[in-house]
């Protein structure tokens, strides 16, 4: 090989660009900083989970097509993964890409539930698909879209209850964030207000969500004779910023 073509071919994968001493933004290496984080969380109790799993470190890069997420990723497992799974989608406020993953997923073999917790979100995700209904004719199925509210527990254990009843229970979960938008451009610019509703929306509200998952899979009883199939959960943050994705840094963090 030429002398500089692994560095040219790892700074192809990145995706992220960040401000350069001179403020101009630049692909750059993974900093120091970026190195630790991934240190820190590796040796939390949050990552004690992992033991045992394939991490694939991908921060600012381009997810090969042989991804270890395979769910989303690897195109030749998508029918094997996929194919006779429910996947339910627990999205904030994000329509199109919500509307985005649930098209794959379905492509894929998955039934799909959706969970909005903003109630805008719903309506105008209900009227997205009643068009498009519109649009395809009468085979077309839309997905199930339904209120998920982390201050209302109720609400996520109806999306489960409706999903035993009509798919045979969940089996891969989608976990994105509370909003697509942020409180501000710079941490230090967020009053206190904007920082407690972060907290409980992004922070408290997602680990709500996860724990009533981590709940009702642990509940679960395998029919005789059934194959038993791990849960799969991803969570997805929002796309990366100019500014450095600092809100979506604090959510990895948590």
């Amino acid at each position: 090989r030429a002398e500089g073509d692994t560095a040219q071919q790892f700074l192809a994968t990145m995706r992220l660009w960040r401000t350069n001493d001179q403020g101009n933004l630049e692909r750059r290496f993974p900093t120091v900083g970026d190195v630790a984080d991934a240190a820190v969380f590796l040796a939390s109790d949050e990552a004690a989970a992992l033991a045992g799993e394939t991490i694939a470190v991908t921060h600012g890069m381009e997810l090969p097509l042989r991804s270890e997420t395979s769910l989303l990723a690897r195109t030749d497992l998508r029918t094997i993964d996929a194919s006779g799974r429910t996947t339910l989608i627990c999205a904030g406020d994000q329509i199109e890409e919500v509307m985005a993953l649930a098209g794959m997923l379905r492509t894929c073999g998955s039934e799909v539930i959706i969970g909005f917790r903003s109630a805008t979100a719903l309506a105008q995700f209900e009227q997205a698909v009643s068009e498009s209904r519109h649009l395809a004719g009468a085979t077309f199925t839309p997905p199930i879209a339904l209120p998920l509210d982390p201050r209302d527990p109720t609400t996520i254990d109806a999306i489960f209850d409706w999903a035993g009843e009509n798919t045979g229970g969940i089996h891969a979960a989608i976990i994105l964030p509370a909003s697509s938008r942020e409180p501000a451009n710079q941490v230090i610019e967020v009053d206190d207000a904007h920082v407690m509703q972060f907290l409980a929306d992004e922070i408290v509200g997602t680990i709500v969500i996860a724990s009533r998952l981590a709940r009702y899979w642990q509940s679960q009883r395998l029919t005789p004779g059934a194959r038993a199939r791990s849960p799969q959960v991803i969570f997805l943050s929002n796309g990366a910023n100019a500014a450095g994705n600092v809100y979506g840094r604090i959510q990895s963090a948590a």
